[in-house]
């Protein structure tokens, strides 16, 4: 991955680490407890989450507009409101993206503020 890159032996051997830690056992336990701390889990659980929200309120759209069909009494509330309530508390509390691996180039990763970080330290 770096074999092309003229960068200093310290800052290879960070970016391997980052690269390594997150192939070792960031996709095993679940990117989100890694967020906070690995470039690439970051990226998933954003990239991920992004399109599960979307899914989710699509399906709670189609649900919800059946529903109102089979009892009107539902139109009380307003259907977007009502949608955007259940996809938020759908995608809060129990929906869990699928983690996929990730590819970054050596540009992308050094400009990652937690690698940016851990080369100035």
């Amino acid at each position: 991955m770096y074999s092309d890159t003229h960068l200093p032996t310290r800052t290879l051997k960070i970016l391997d680490e980052f690269t390594e830690k997150h192939r070792a056992s960031h996709l095993e336990k679940g990117c989100q407890k890694f967020q906070k701390t690995c470039p690439f889990c970051q990226l998933i659980v954003e990239e991920q989450s992004d399109r599960t929200y979307d899914t989710v309120h699509a399906l709670f759209s189609t649900l919800v507009a059946r529903a109102l069909i089979d009892k009107p009494e539902m139109a009380d509330h307003r259907p977007d409101e009502l949608i955007g309530n259940l996809a938020f508390v759908a995608y809060q509390d129990w929906v869990q993206p699928r983690y996929t691996d990730i590819e970054l180039t050596d540009e992308e990763l050094l400009e990652h503020p937690y690698v940016r970080r851990k080369i100035q330290e």
